[in-house]
Parts: C-alpha cells; structure tokens; sequence
C-alpha cells in the first residue's frame, strides 16, 4: 500500500513537471509569435496611446535598416532582408507601399534582386516620385546604387550605378524637392555628392564636398532640401572613440554643416556645428526656413565605466531659422532614457518629432532596448515629454520617422516577435502636450 502511494505521488510528481513544462513553453510561444495586432502600447506621460503596431516584414528572414517616408495617404517602406535567397551574404532591398494612410499595405517588392549584397537603403519621395539607394557589392566592391519610381510605386526603373568606383562607396543618403534628387556618400575619406534635376533620370557629375572626413566608415554624412536649398550634415572622428562616441577638441573632429542655395551646384562654406560638446552620428530636417540638426552622444565628461556613459548620455539638438545661414548653440535634450543613439527628426504641423533608440531608466542595458519619441512645438523647443512607441521585451532599434497629411508614421526593426522584423505604428495627433 505505501509502495502504491509512492507510486502514485510519483506519478502526479511527472505529470506536475509535465504541465509546468508545457505552460512555459506555451507561454514563451506566445510571447515569441503572437501576431503583431497584439501588440499594445502605453505612453510614459500622457493618457494616449498608439494605433496597433505592424509587422510589415512578417517573414522567416533577418529584416533589418528600415527607412520610412510619405506624401499625402502614401507610405513607403524599404529594408534590407535574406529571406529571399536564405543566404547571409545575399540580403535583398525589400519594399512595400500602403496608400491608405498605413492602413493596408501592398505586397512585397524586390527592388535590389541580384546575387550580391545589398544592404542599408534609404528612400525620398516627391509627389509621385519614390528614390531609393543603397549599397550594393554585386560588381565586386561596394557601389551606391540608385532605383526611381515616377508613378508612385506602382513600376520602378532600372537600377543605375551611381558611384562607379573601384574604392568603397558606402554611408549613403538621399534627399528630394520638387523635379531634384540629390545623393551624399562616402569614399576613400572623402564626402561625394550627386543631384539631378530631371527626377532622378540622369545625375550631374560627382562633387566633393570634403576632401578630410578622417576615417570614412565612420563617418555618416546626412542631406536635406527645400526649395533651392540643399544642406549637409557630417561628422569627423580625429581620435580614437570612447565608447563610439567623442570629445569635441581643435583637431579637426566633431559636426559639421554645409549648404548649397542653387540646387547643389556649388556648396559654401564648412561650419562646425557642435563647438565643445561631444557629438555622434548626427541627422538633419529641413522644411521652410528651419532646419534641424541632432545627435547623440555621451555626457559632458568621458568615462570608462559604461554603465557611467549610459546614465549620462543626451540628444543634442540645434536649429537654424535663417535657412542655415546661422545656428542656436547646441542643447542637451533631458530624455527619460539612457544611452541613446541612432536619432532621427522631422517637422509637421508646427511640431518637431525626435525619435532615438535607448535603455529605460533603471532597465539592465544589455536585455532591453526601446524605441522613444520626444516633440516639442517649433517656436519653444521645450522637448519635455517622453513615449516608450515599442514597448516589448525585446531589442527595438534604428527608427525611421516621416509626416504627412495627418499622420506620423514610425517604423524600426525589433527581436520581439522571435526574429528581427520591421514594425510599424502611426498617430494621427500632433502633439504630446
């Protein structure tokens, strides 16, 4: 009899172990591969919240660097994906385009479709007119390959090779206005550009903009335009960073900021942007006569200690209301989050949109990473408020920000769903005050 017990108190042991084990792996399923449409969100400090996030991506594949833009009801997307070729050294730049507003999107186009890798796209759009670069290693090194669309997505042209150099060609950006399309990249220490002025059917020849960025992988020159106006922006590491980030000295390093007022003709002067304070990988805006420049950077002092430089780390931002003629002194803007990096910023309706990944307060660094945004009307840059957009368990990183109509639209790659993919939010408010 008191063998049975045992036998029996034995058996409802295995079965206990049985049942736990198989509600964990339940839960983990669900929280692994739920669909997107479960995801909700919660904002810091307002009673607000954002539209259900999309998974626009939704594959098997690592997609990953997406860039996000928009005019009128149009949203387009682009990213770089190896779910096609299931190859790790063949990814692919993938699109897809809602003309809803985000509501629905269109199914998935291949826009590099060739054996080498293609990586890092960036996309603009003018009226009808979609841009899309990236890097491409497929004539043996890597080049700048551009791709058009002059009916709004539905059709794209034939690739053109922008760079045609035998030197890496990489860190690329576009900008677009009105019939002009305008390309920035690096190359062999050197900042090179290229416009057009018949949308993107034939470019002028290659510019230098810069003969010194020291170190060209690490240097990420960006570009905007308005009207006649086209503006870059870049930074120059002199040193050896400090944890990806440095000092600001009079050796020839930090931000800085040219501008061309007839189409890209001819640039102007070079200006340093960010005086004594640290700088990073910088972003610029433009629209009117304001242009924006931010970037991200460790705090007012160097310190080995990294959990030191996540606490202290800002998002500096300055501004320009004369057409980039002058600058304000750059700010620190006092986040509600650590560590942050790959910053974005855009203006619609009188109101200004930074969006950056970093660390929750008091979250361990290295097991979760959000996508924050932060805006401020354009007349007081008092950026005070704070939403957490991806707020998951998981890695959520390299946000892309656009505006339109009535519409903020927001994407970034994230680990969430069990694979890296790219998800989407938009809010149709315009103010977090």
């Amino acid at each position: 009899m008191n063998y049975i017990n045992e036998d029996n108190r034995q058996f409802m042991a295995r079965v206990s172990i049985i049942v736990h084990i198989a509600l964990t792996l339940l839960s983990l399923y669900l929280i692994l591969f739920l669909p997107s449409s479960v995801y909700s969100q919660k904002d810091i400090n307002v009673n607000d919240s954002y539209k259900i996030i999309k998974n626009l991506s939704d594959n098997t594949g690592d997609s990953v660097y997406a860039q996000i833009t928009s005019y009128k009801n149009n949203v387009y997307t682009v990213w770089q994906d190896n779910v096609i070729s299931k190859d790790p050294l063949n990814y692919d730049i993938l699109m897809r385009k809602s003309n809803d507003e985000g509501a629905t999107y269109s199914d998935v186009v291949n826009l590099s479709n060739n054996t080498g890798f293609s990586e890092h796209p960036q996309i603009a759009v003018s009226g009808n007119n979609v841009y899309v670069v990236w890097i491409d290693n497929t004539s043996g090194n890597r080049e700048i390959y551009f791709v058009r669309s002059t009916d709004g997505g539905a059709t794209y042209d034939n690739i053109i090779n922008l760079s045609m150099d035998t030197k890496d060609s990489h860190n690329q950006e576009i900008a677009a206005f009105g019939d002009n399309v305008y390309v920035v990249w690096t190359d062999s220490s050197k900042i090179l550009f290229k416009a057009s002025t018949d949308r993107g059917a034939t470019f002028n020849d290659l510019q230098i903009i810069s003969n010194d960025v020291g170190k060209p992988s690490s240097s990420y020159p960006k570009i905007a335009a308005n009207d006649d106006n086209v503006y870059v922006v870049w930074d120059v590491y002199g040193d050896e960073p400090n944890n990806n980030y440095l000092i600001a000295n009079n050796n020839g390093d930090g931000i800085f900021f040219t501008k061309s007022t007839d189409n890209g003709n001819y640039f102007g002067q070079i200006i340093r942007l960010n005086h004594d304070i640290k700088y990073g990988e910088s972003q610029i805006h433009a629209k009117g006569n304001n242009v924006y420049v931010v970037w991200s950077s460790s705090g007012p002092h160097a310190s080995s200690n990294m959990e030191d430089n996540y606490n202290r780390s800002s998002i500096f931002f300055t501004k320009s209301t004369d057409s980039g003629n002058t600058f304000t002194s750059p700010t620190s803007i006092d986040q509600q989050f650590k560590n942050p990096s790959n910053v974005q910023i855009v203006e619609d309706k009188n109101q200004v949109y930074i969006a950056a990944q970093g660390i929750p307060t008091n979250n361990n660094p290295l097991k979760n990473v959000e996508i924050f945004l932060i805006n401020s009307s354009v007349t007081r840059d008092n950026f005070q408020k704070t939403v957490n957009i991806s707020n998951n368990s998981g890695v959520s990183e390299c946000p892309s920000l656009a505006a339109s109509g009535n519409n903020l639209y927001i994407t970034w790659e994230d680990s969430t769903p069990g694979n890296h993919e790219i998800l989407f939010s938009t809010k149709t408010w315009k103010t977090i005050s």
